[in-house]
């Protein structure tokens, strides 16, 4: 409800000098009480109004702005402290030390909020009751205790009152889950656990071993094709150090016949890029087994390498493993016909190169029998 407009109240002109009369004189003195009247009742309307308290008796420490609570006594308002003085409103006006003029809900246009927040206009925001400070207020919400606001501030001079007194917030109902946040960055790698076990039996140091497709002691003489690289898989399961490499020749060529040999990285089930080239050749002049050292070669477990052979001459009977007495390691092909037992490829003599030439054909009938020595 509005307040009732005042009347106009008129006054006299150089016009009235000719009749001046009772009547004339008191006509604006009668408009003055009649807005006094109109006054009055709108005072005592808001006196009625429970939203505001006048003349309420209270400590002196009480200043305009702070929030007040009813003292233990119940016979004047004392300052406001959350969990033990419950805030029952605001005080807007002071008169001397003991009185003041309260507001326990609705708004309140413009009052002085330095004693209690610290500025007169605090900013745009809710205001809680003080845990520690009676009669002060914080923008920040209690992470525990009574965390109900007592105002809010419109940033403009303007408070909106809660109702008075102060509770215990009731736990909504779950919300729904968030979006999931975005991955985190990759934390560092871990230490490298302990080597477990080899699959198989550890190679013996001093003894020569040969790759998995040549197992059979009965080996076949096999004329070692000349100018051509050929290739074939080696494994140690529980790694090794290779020393020495060699082959064992059945049938002397001539002389001045004599190969060489070198160990290749492996690179996608194909020989790769050359790990090491034995020192030296050996003689293919004459018959038994031929072994050259090389530089210690370590071969992580089960890591797979390719045993590499060289040769000036197809005259030379190499010691060498039949496609019956092999083990299919790299496959089947040709309707489950032809094992691939290795690889070879048109190469003349000379050093070994620095990577096995790309498209090599399939070994897939005899393969040459090349050793390994394990340091």
């Amino acid at each position: 409800m509005g307040i009732t407009p005042l009347k106009p109240v008129d006054t006299l002109s150089q016009s009235d000098a000719g009749d001046i009369n009772a009547s004339t004189l008191n006509r604006p003195i009668l408009q003055l009480r009649d807005n006094i009247l109109l006054l009055q009742q709108e005072l005592n309307s808001l006196v009625g109004n429970s939203n505001i308290q006048l003349g309420v008796k209270c400590s002196s420490a009480v200043s305009v702005g702070s929030p007040v609570s009813w003292a233990m006594t119940g016979t004047e308002l004392e300052l406001a402290l959350a969990g033990s003085k419950p805030c029952v409103g605001l005080c807007i006006a002071k008169h001397g030390d003991t009185l003041c003029d309260i507001q326990v809900g609705g708004f309140i246009a413009s009052v002085d909020m330095t004693e209690s927040a610290g500025v007169a206009n605090p900013p745009v925001g809710l205001y809680y009751l003080s845990q520690t400070t009676p009669g002060t207020v914080s923008s920040v919400r209690p992470a525990t205790g009574v965390q109900h606001p007592i105002f809010y501030s419109n940033g403009q001079g303007g408070i909106y009152l809660y109702n008075s007194g102060e509770y215990l917030p009731i736990p909504g109902p779950q919300g729904i889950q968030g979006i999931p946040g975005s991955t985190g960055a990759t934390g560092a790698q871990g230490a490298t656990g302990a080597t477990g076990p080899a699959a198989l039996p550890a190679m013996a140091a001093g003894r020569w071993y040969t790759g998995p497709l040549s197992y059979s002691p009965n080996g076949v003489n096999s004329n070692l094709p000349g100018n051509q690289l050929i290739a074939v898989p080696f494994s140690a399961p529980g790694g090794v150090t290779l020393s020495e490499l060699g082959i064992k020749i059945l049938s002397a060529g001539n002389p001045g016949d004599e190969g060489k040999l070198g160990i290749y990285a492996d690179s996608n089930n194909y020989p790769g890029a050359l790990i090491t080239a034995a020192n030296g050749v050996f003689n293919g002049g004459s018959a038994g087994p031929k072994t050259i050292s090389i530089a210690d070669t370590v071969i992580a477990p089960g890591r797979l390498v390719w045993l590499t052979i060289l040769a000036n001459s197809s005259q030379m009977g190499l010691y060498s493993t039949p496609r019956e007495a092999a083990w299919a390691f790299m496959g089947w092909g040709n309707g489950f016909m032809d094992p691939v037992l290795g690889y070879m490829i048109d190469y003349t003599y000379g050093a070994l190169p620095s990577t096995f030439p790309p498209s090599a054909n399939e070994l897939t009938a005899v393969i040459p029998t090349v050793f390994a020595k394990v340091k």
